[in-house]
């Protein structure tokens, strides 16, 4: 066989694959080679609307903008809670991907996904 492919495990970046390829010749004698096999990445950004309002990545809260350096193709956790900043409080009301207020998306561009919210 001269070629083929497999599908990578989703994990986050930075990170890559280490592939081992082992040959055997009709006299029995092996060889065995290594390769590395960094992944393609993309960014993603997460905003609010109005900004300074905390957001959460895969976990991990974080005030207003979040920009990360994400594996092509990889899948992430995004969140927005209703919350107050300052005085004043503030709902959640919908993702610019119309998606749940927590929901999992992947990832395949550079993209970026907005959390509006609206004062309560």
């Amino acid at each position: 066989m001269s070629s083929g492919s497999f599908n990578a495990p989703d994990h986050e970046y930075p990170a890559y694959l280490e592939l081992q390829l082992t040959v055997r010749d009709s006299r029995g004698l092996t060889d065995t080679v290594s390769r590395r096999l960094d992944p393609r990445t993309v960014q993603l950004t997460l905003a609010s609307s109005p900004g300074k309002l905390q957001l959460t990545l895969d976990g991990v809260t974080a005030p207003s903008q979040i920009v990360k350096t994400v594996i092509e193709n990889s899948t992430h956790t995004i969140g927005a809670a209703s919350q107050n900043l300052g005085k004043r409080s503030y709902e959640f009301r919908s993702w610019s991907d119309r998606g749940a207020a927590i929901h999992t998306i992947r990832v395949a561009t550079t993209s970026k996904y907005t959390a509006t919210f609206t004062k309560s």
